[in-house]
């Protein structure tokens, strides 16, 4: 009796308890009223009931935990899409500073090359005034020899012809009186000879004596052209014969001297031009250039030598900052995570800390601690790791433009041998060769499996949790070596009442050929190969039409339409394989 008592009390005291815990919870309005049932469906009542409560208790820790999940990825998410903005940012204002040294590089280089091509001009002028002044100036003494040689041979002849009046003069052919003319024809008198031979030379002396006058001022105007471009001033106009020829007066008065005085003049005004353009030439050469010695080109080449090192050495230089300012990027980049990693940790102290959630979130003072060293050991060897990465993304980035570039070269050099062979095929192709048909081969995507997940990975857990997040510990971090691309399926699924079908189909055909393998083949009760089950009516099944209908497409193509057609199936296939790589990466960030 007092058994069932005992018995009947601590059932109502467990009844009791349920309907408090019900109660607080929400799950019911009033207490239950179980005293119409008997003790053991009232302790069946109260097990049940306990074990949906701790049911309950357990959604609530699993719904705490994915909620702890999603926070640490969102968290994660935001964080790598402002690294990966901050990254994008700084590569484009470093292409912008890249291409603005480059225009500069170039500017220089025009300018350089535009001064040397002057200073060759103007050293090519020089030398041809030169060669120029030194012919007028043999070509005058020659002249002036001969002219010297004519004198003394017309002296010599008035010399020999002396004046000496013998004592009896007769006159062999005589004028008659009232003529103009001696009766007898005969030679000319000596005088009228002589004169005739003196005006002869008087014209050539004068025909050539105006030659070199011309030669003489355009000398002069030439050298005055090369002296201005040297100095980089206009060109000045070009002076007259009688300007050049003239005597210059105080005042800007000019007075024409004689043909005398034009010797004199030419000879000092081309001493004057020479002066200037040798004093132009030597300003900025030094002394040894001067002199012409034989060590002239030894300099020059070691100057040369020089300026090469002075360059090389100043663009390693460039190349050192511009490394430094790399790192300082980098360590800036670095200080910036492990300063929102250290604020990360202490609001996530805090929360712990703070948060009031029975059963669920109530850590230790020395938990806490152990927790907090093992996440700060995780942030330096993940910040060791990101460093590591860095770096290895510049070589790779480097490698993957040298390879870009390549690529393109030779895309571009077979897009031209394509087009070359066919512009020189289209002269020689007839019009039955440009109806025939162009083959081309019809790849069948390749099938990929995707990975299987293992049990031991927790369904919820993200693939590198963050170091906050409490199931960091539960796996090892892992660094994917490689990169995995899934293929799409393009056609639609196979539904399972049909493979199940044409699974009872091959088995059967097997039984029946196994039955009748003496008597021939057995029939398939569900069609043969081109029935509605067979392998050719599968819509994962390759079409054996498709390559007809491709080549009778391109039947009619001429050679500079299949070029082109080439070109065009080169980018898509070149897109097509940068499409998995792109819903890979979007799968991902999702």
């Amino acid at each position: 009796m007092s058994t069932h008592a005992g018995n009947a009390g601590s059932s109502s005291v467990s009844i009791s308890s349920l309907n408090s815990q019900l109660l607080a919870h929400g799950y019911a309005k009033r207490p239950l009223s179980l005293s119409a049932l008997s003790d053991n469906e009232q302790a069946n009542v109260s097990y049940v009931v306990s074990q949906l409560l701790g049911a309950s208790v357990a959604n609530l820790t699993l719904v705490e935990d994915l909620n702890a999940r999603y926070r640490t990825l969102e968290y994660e998410f935001g964080r790598e899409r402002k690294a990966r903005d901050k990254a994008e940012r700084l590569n484009a204002k470093l292409e912008t500073d890249v291409e603005g040294y480059k225009a500069r590089a170039g500017d220089i280089e025009r300018r350089l090359a535009l001064e040397e091509r002057k200073t060759e001009s103007l050293r090519h002028d020089v030398a041809q005034g030169r060669k120029a002044l030194e012919t007028v100036r043999v070509a005058a003494q020659q002249e002036a020899k001969r002219s010297q040689l004519k004198l003394d041979k017309t002296l010599g002849q008035l010399a020999r012809q002396s004046p000496i009046v013998p004592p009896t003069f007769e006159l062999m052919n005589p004028v008659a009186p009232g003529a103009t003319a001696p009766v007898a024809p005969g030679a000319l008198p000596l005088l009228e000879t002589t004169l005739q031979e003196l005006q002869d030379i008087r014209e050539n002396l004068q025909t050539e004596t105006e030659a070199f006058r011309t030669i003489i001022v355009s000398t002069s105007n030439a050298l005055n052209d090369a002296l201005a471009a040297g100095l980089g001033m206009d060109a000045p106009p070009h002076q007259r014969h009688s300007d050049f020829f003239a005597l210059d007066k105080p005042g800007r008065v000019q007075q024409v001297a004689g043909p005398a005085a034009h010797p004199q003049i030419a000879d000092a005004k081309l001493r004057a031009l020479v002066g200037d353009v040798h004093a132009a030439l030597t300003s900025g050469v030094s002394p040894p250039m001067r002199d012409g010695s034989g060590e002239t080109e030894a300099e020059a080449e070691e100057a040369e030598a020089q300026r090469r090192a002075a360059r090389e050495r100043e663009r390693i230089e460039s190349d050192l900052r511009d490394r430094v300012k790399d790192l300082e990027v980098e360590i800036a980049i670095v200080q910036g995570r492990e300063a929102e990693a250290k604020k990360a940790i202490e609001e996530m102290a805090k929360l712990n800390v703070g948060a009031a959630v029975p059963k669920t979130t109530d850590f230790e003072d020395a938990r806490l601690r152990d927790e907090l060293l093992r996440q700060k050991r995780l942030i330096d060897a993940e910040r060791e790791q990101l460093r590591a990465q860095a770096v290895a993304l510049g070589e790779e980035r480097v490698a993957f433009d040298a390879a870009r570039d390549e690529h393109a070269r030779e895309q571009a050099l077979a897009a031209l041998a394509v087009v070359e062979v066919a512009t020189e095929a289209e002269g020689d192709v007839s019009l039955a060769d440009l109806a025939a048909p162009v083959e081309e081969r019809v790849v069948a995507p390749g099938s990929t499996t995707p990975p299987r997940k293992t049990q031991q990975q927790h369904r919820y857990a993200p693939h590198s949790p963050s170091p906050m997040s409490p199931h960091a510990g539960a796996s090892p971090r892992r660094t994917p070596q490689r990169k995995h691309v899934v293929a799409k399926r393009r056609g639609p699924k196979t539904p399972l009442a049909r493979l199940v079908l044409e699974r009872a189909a091959r088995s059967s055909e097997g039984g029946r050929s196994s039955s009748s393998s003496s008597g021939g083949s057995g029939k398939n009760p569900f069609g043969s190969k081109d029935s509605v089950l067979g392998e050719s009516r599968r819509p994962n099944a390759p079409s054996e039409q498709a390559p007809r209908k491709v080549l009778g497409s391109k039947s009619s193509l001429t050679a500079p339409t299949a070029a082109t057609l080439a070109r065009s199936q080169a980018k898509l296939a070149a897109s097509g394989a940068a499409a998995p790589r792109e819903a890979k990466a979007s799968r991902a960030w999702r």
